[in-house]
């Protein structure tokens, strides 16, 4: 047979996530989350092996660095939580508009993303939660926020964001409170 999942939950991972795990390539569920010891950067290679991956989950680990462009590109993800890490730099909105047409939670809270967030971008993707918060995005909420018609939750909150709430805010029908 064939591994479709592998999750290692509080597993006391210590070092590095194994570029060997991309060798995988029927795996559509990796979670490797809540494994303080798990640090060091995400392999390209996931990216690029794992090409069935709907959910990636690598959460309250330790992980640095940057998430490598890769990452962005699977066209199959549903889920992608990152947060809890001490992750860096900026999102690659573009690749994640282009590429994710089926993602609907995006997870990146509590890390050091920085950069504004491209709402315009990821209006041809089915995102339904962005969980954002306690990063270094700055900038403003712009009206193509509005674009996101499948938005149920937006969290922002504890970033460098200034402005006020735009008028295309109301556009979004699914938005819960």
């Amino acid at each position: 047979g064939r591994v479709r999942a592998l999750a290692l939950d509080g597993a006391s991972l210590h070092g590095t996530i194994p570029p060997e795990l991309s060798l995988l390539t029927s795996v559509e569920n990796l979670v490797l989350k809540n494994n303080p010891g798990l640090v060091g950067r995400i392999p390209n290679l996931l990216g690029v092996g794992l090409t069935q991956l709907r959910q990636l989950g690598l959460y309250g680990n330790t992980l640095t660095g940057t998430v490598p462009k890769s990452i962005f590109r699977l066209r199959h993800l549903v889920y992608l939580n990152l947060a809890d890490n001490t992750l860096m730099g900026t999102i690659h909105w573009g690749e994640l508009g282009h590429h994710q047409k089926r993602l609907r939670r995006l997870m990146l809270q509590n890390n050091f993303f920085e950069g504004t967030v491209d709402y315009h971008l990821l209006a041809k993707t089915a995102v339904g939660v962005m969980a954002l918060s306690n990063n270094v995005f700055s900038g403003h909420v712009d009206n193509t926020v509005g674009k996101l018609t499948s938005l149920e939750y937006l969290y922002l909150d504890g970033n460098k964001i200034v402005g006020s709430i735009p008028d295309g805010i109301s556009e979004l029908q699914n938005l819960k409170a």
